[in-house]
């Protein structure tokens, strides 16, 4: 019986430490506050584009309610989709994101490497307004 209560007593110490570590990493991974970010200045007719693929974002086009683009995302298994009818205006390059940042529409730009390492660094600097950093995230704007 000593053994079992040692046992429970282990994995409510365990269940509470990891508790604890989602505190510390959930702001940092988590799309929520991005997300907020976007829902709370965007609207009907903006466009959302992620740089990459959505793997470090899944969650970003339920949080925000919205369709999105991927900017240089053709990769591994999304390589296949982006040649799929259906994927067209979904995966852009780096020229496809520049005409579309220079147009009409607003855009919002989430990557995650800094500044001068994504594809930002592409854009033209005067049309480029760091909305903000939450957690591991750059949120752009082009208005």
């Amino acid at each position: 019986m000593g053994a079992f209560v040692a046992l429970v007593g282990t994995a409510s110490a365990i269940t509470v430490l990891i508790f604890r570590l989602l505190d510390v990493v959930e702001p940092i991974h988590s799309v929520k506050e991005t997300a907020r970010a976007i829902t709370e200045q965007a609207g009907a007719a903006d466009v959302l584009v992620v740089e990459g693929t959505l793997e470090y974002s899944p969650a970003l086009p339920f949080y925000t309610r919205r369709r999105f683009a991927m900017v240089n995302g053709a990769l591994n298994y999304f390589s296949i989709a982006a040649s799929l009818p259906e994927a067209r205006g979904l995966f852009l390059n780096t020229a496809d994101l520049v005409r579309l940042w220079e147009g009409p529409q607003r855009v919002f730009l989430v990557v995650r490497r800094p500044r001068s390492e994504s594809v930002v660094a592409a854009l033209p600097a005067s049309r480029v307004h760091e909305v903000g950093r939450y957690g591991s995230r750059w949120l752009y704007s082009n208005r």
